[in-house]
């Protein structure tokens, strides 16, 4: 594969840890894809299934945003061109900004909404507004993904929405990371954004990675059914960087502890390896051949409308997203909680999508109850959805960051 080779010389040495190396990596669980590598020398740290095909869901963005730093960069755009989203792009399914046929939204909000909200509808404006249709922008996407050395990857919308037809691996989407940082070093803190403020509210990041890693600056989350939970994230550590990718946790709780835990394996055997633990070799000496196995459907269709009916799942305050919340009450039933939850979404309507909905199970004085809370929200946002839902005579309680996930604070203590 002559491809990766020569991107990543391009920008740096190659070097393979090789398979005599004592370190050994962090065990992966089967069913998923990981591939880890240091992002200064290109070695790889980790890897399974890496050349296994999957689908990318929301990772796709990756290439939507890099075909828009290649457009800003030879003179074809600017950060400040202001776009507006067709019929299509209103019409896409969630995760939306919440475009409406003809709103206007500059392009350095819309490559925002796509990092920190994973926006469908701001990904289709972009790719409208750089190649005349969705159609046209995927398949500039798959052509660049091919000058990538990515040779296994073939796109077909902007926003990784499910397709049969679309498709990568990790070491592909590694290979898509490393190049976001590499050719385009003067954007890419817009991956590290914990927030975007669109039309005067404050959304943070869905990236919990991003937040919670030490070092963390990026870069993408993803979720369909038939991907599971996928994530990149590159972090710092001691001058040291690291890129890595996991695809198919089974859950948003599960694929930021199995990426933590990736990451910190991985610093401890860079630290740890001596020079000559490492030899000079290609990426493509290291990682897993070539599986032809088409793309496994990590949730089948019944799992995952079970997953998608029940939601929002019962959770505790540790995997409650990080930022601000509003508690709506406690409850002795589960459906009481969510009617509560559905209640409150309903009447603060926009705003209500923008903070994630989640029940919190207890359990007080012999009792199990149930405590629907929107979480992960900006300050101002919280303050201004309990005002709303107050004046409609529902319960509101603003919860800080330091009580929303903390199981020891004095909302969450059994009494």
């Amino acid at each position: 594969m002559a491809g990766i080779r020569s991107i990543l010389r391009s920008t740096l040495p190659v070097v393979a840890i090789t398979a005599t190396l004592s370190l050994a990596p962090t065990p992966v669980r089967a069913g998923q894809a990981v591939i880890v590598v240091d992002g200064d020398s290109g070695s790889v740290i980790n890897a399974r299934e890496a050349t296994q095909l999957w689908y990318p869901a929301s990772l796709t963005k990756m290439m939507t945003i890099y075909l828009a730093f290649e457009a800003i960069e030879r003179g074809a755009a600017r950060f400040t061109d202001m776009l507006t989203a067709s019929p299509h792009a209103a019409a896409q399914p969630e995760t939306r900004l919440g475009l409406s046929t003809g709103s206007r939204i500059s392009l350095k909000d819309a490559v925002l909404a796509l990092i920190t909200r994973s926006a469908n509808d701001a990904a289709v404006t972009i790719a409208e507004q750089i190649a005349g249709s969705e159609t046209a922008f995927a398949e500039r996407m798959t052509a660049k993904a091919r000058e990538l050395g990515m040779d296994r990857t073939v796109f077909r919308n902007a926003s990784g929405l499910p397709d049969p037809g679309q498709r990568t691996t990790a070491r592909d989407i590694v290979l898509l990371a490393m190049a976001l940082k590499s050719k385009f070093p003067q954007h890419y803190s817009l991956f590290s954004s914990r927030q975007m403020i669109f039309r005067g509210h404050t959304l943070p990041t869905i990236n919990g990675i991003v937040v919670s890693y030490p070092g963390a600056d990026g870069i993408k989350t993803g979720f369909t059914c038939g991907s599971g939970y996928n994530l990149v994230a590159s972090a710092t550590r001691n001058g040291k960087r690291l890129f890595a990718v996991l695809l198919g946790s089974l859950s948003r709780a599960g694929r930021s502890s199995e990426m933590t835990r990736l990451l910190d394996d991985g610093f401890s055997r860079l630290g740890r390896a001596s020079r000559a633990d490492l030899a000079v070799s290609t990426v493509d000496d290291y990682i897993d051949v070539i599986d032809s196995a088409p793309p496994p459907q990590q949730l089948n269709g019944k799992d995952c409308s079970i997953i998608q009916a029940a939601a929002p799942v019962e959770q505790t305050p540790a995997q409650l997203p990080t930022g601000w919340g509003v508690a709506l009450g406690s409850f002795g039933a589960r459906p009481e909680a969510k009617a509560a939850l559905d209640r409150a979404r309903a009447k603060l309507k926009a705003l209500g999508s923008l903070g994630r909905p989640a029940i919190v199970g207890q359990d007080r004085a012999g009792k199990h109850t149930y405590t629907a809370v929107l979480a992960g929200m900006a300050q101002p946002l919280a303050a201004n959805a309990c005002k709303i839902l107050r004046a409609g005579n529902e319960y509101c309680l603003v919860i800080t960051p330091a009580v929303l996930g903390n199981a020891g604070a004095i909302l969450w203590r059994p009494r």
